[in-house]
């Protein structure tokens, strides 16, 4: 009867311990989760700006610099680089908490944005019929206003074509207030008679439905980032970048949203008087 006892006792045990490690698998899987996110990388700029967070996380990351073409470095546009972060005593921005954070490099050269993977795996962006540009646009040409449409010309031996279109009704009274905005990348192919539209506007707002919003996302950067002859792009919005690569896109989509990093940029206040600001 004891002996009895004893087994139930210790299946009973063995059943604990086991709820008790997969409860520890998952708890350390969501945490995984939480911390790198769904995407595939990292992306940072290099200039000044607040980090949120804990900055060790970037600087286990190996990083690699993309570059804008140009006539002295016309094919070597992605270069790895060793990340430098520097926290400043110094501080003229506004609104935020975090840390104002100096980012930089051991390259000479200014990236025009910096990409983190995972320590000792290789970026295997091979280029495709030897294409690949980069070009960055300014703000007030590419702010995401319904019913503007901002359209990129076709990267090196490639038929597509990317826009970036938003839809939705502007009201302007004291400040813009917008209802119903949606916003879409379309990519059309020379050789077929389909496009494809991808909505991105939960990727920027979430799921969640919004009746009015007060201000829109802008493109930063265009172009051919993981030289598959295809042109690649990267929003901001609401202190966040969000960078779209063709590469990893499924058969459906546009471009997949593969790194997404809440890094506030510094803007000129114009004619508020409020100059430096971290937005």
């Amino acid at each position: 009867m004891l002996d009895n006892t004893q087994q139930k006792l210790n299946i009973r045990n063995q059943k604990y311990q086991m709820k008790f490690l997969i409860t520890l698998t998952l708890i350390t899987f969501l945490a995984n989760i939480s911390l790198y996110g769904q995407f595939r990388y990292h992306i940072l700029f290099e200039g000044k700006y607040p980090i949120d967070g804990d900055s060790t996380l970037y600087r286990n990351l190996d990083w690699y610099g993309f570059y804008v073409r140009d006539s002295l470095h016309e094919y070597d546009l992605i270069e790895k680089v060793e990340i430098k972060l520097q926290y400043l005593k110094n501080y003229e921005g506004f609104f935020t908490e975090a840390k104002s954070t100096l980012i930089s490099t051991s390259s000479s050269r200014k990236s025009l944005f910096l990409l983190g993977v995972e320590r000792g795996q290789q970026l295997d962006f091979k280029p495709k019929h030897r294409c690949g540009a980069t070009y960055a646009y300014s703000l007030p040409q590419t702010t995401l206003l319904p019913g503007r449409c901002v359209d990129w010309g076709t990267p090196t031996m490639s038929c597509s074509h990317l826009s970036v279109f938003a839809l939705g009704s502007v009201k302007e009274k004291e400040w813009w207030k917008i209802r119903k905005y949606q916003i879409f990348a379309e990519r059309s192919v020379f050789f077929e008679t389909k496009k494809k539209v991808q909505n991105l506007t939960a990727d920027i707002y979430g799921s969640k439905k919004r009746s009015m919003i007060y201000s829109v996302p802008f493109v930063y950067a265009t172009g051919d980032f993981d030289f598959d002859a295809e042109t690649d792009f990267i929003l901001w919005y609401d202190g966040t970048f969000y960078l779209y690569l063709s590469r990893f896109a499924h058969p459906q989509e546009v471009a997949a949203l593969v790194a997404k990093s809440k890094l506030k940029k510094m803007i000129n206040g114009g004619n508020t008087g409020e100059h430096n600001k971290f937005n």
